[in-house]
């Protein structure tokens, strides 16, 4: 009986043995507290900057730049004042100089006349494809129309709204730029002026200050 005993606890034994020689090494590992936090990722790479739509803001008569009160980067909002130019005595222009004056007007009348007619079109365009999209999308509910193209559909109302906003900015500056051509003509032919009477000059839209070509006030020349 005790020979029968001994015989099962080696067999036992050796059992254990084979089992933990068989078993996996542990994988000694790091343990640490974590908490939940927010994560930022940051891409640093060197880029161009395309301004979509650029407005130059010249002066419409000579005279004297006042203290200059921007600079570079400075945001601006439309119709706000950016520069005061005290006009020089104003003297009767010759006939070329008046004729260059009226050629710039009319100038500026067909410009804006062309951004109008741009406008137009580029609103026509955006409804357009507003209304292709509700089509698609309709059909897209019943199956008839895969994603990819009502992705496209989307991409395309977003690139017309975008062309026609550039277009209505486009009329706002050529509006802009006659009523600055009619005040140069207007102002340079009045023999009475005076030089203290201050010509304001107003952004034509809200945006932001990319160059200034005068940076210090003092003389300057129409245009």
């Amino acid at each position: 009986m005790i020979k029968r005993l001994l015989s099962l606890l080696l067999l036992m034994v050796g059992i254990a043995i084979i089992v933990w020689a068989f078993l996996p090494n542990p994988i000694p590992v790091e343990i640490a507290t974590v908490t939940k936090q927010d994560f930022t990722e940051v891409v640093e790479e060197d880029g161009k900057t395309r301004a979509r739509n650029v407005y130059d803001v010249i002066a419409p008569v000579r005279g004297n730049l006042q203290r200059i009160l921007f600079k570079t980067g400075d945001a601006v909002t439309k119709d706000q004042v950016v520069v005061e130019i005290e006009p020089q005595t104003t003297q009767l222009l010759d006939a070329r100089e008046k004729l260059q004056l009226q050629e710039a007007v009319g100038t500026a009348e067909a410009a804006l006349l062309r951004a109008k007619i741009l406008a137009d079109s580029a609103d026509s365009a955006y409804k357009n494809a507003t209304a292709d999209l509700k089509r698609n999308q309709a059909l897209a509910k019943r199956g008839f129309v895969s994603k990819s193209l009502l992705d496209e559909k989307e991409l395309d109302v977003d690139l017309k709204k975008k062309n026609f906003e550039s277009a209505k900015l486009n009329v706002e500056a050529a509006e802009h730029d006659l009523q600055r051509a009619k005040f140069a003509l207007t102002v340079t032919e009045r023999p009475d002026a005076k030089s203290s009477n201050i010509i304001t000059i107003k952004s034509p839209v809200s945006g932001y200050i990319i160059n200034l070509f005068r940076e210090s006030a003092g003389a300057i020349v129409a245009g």
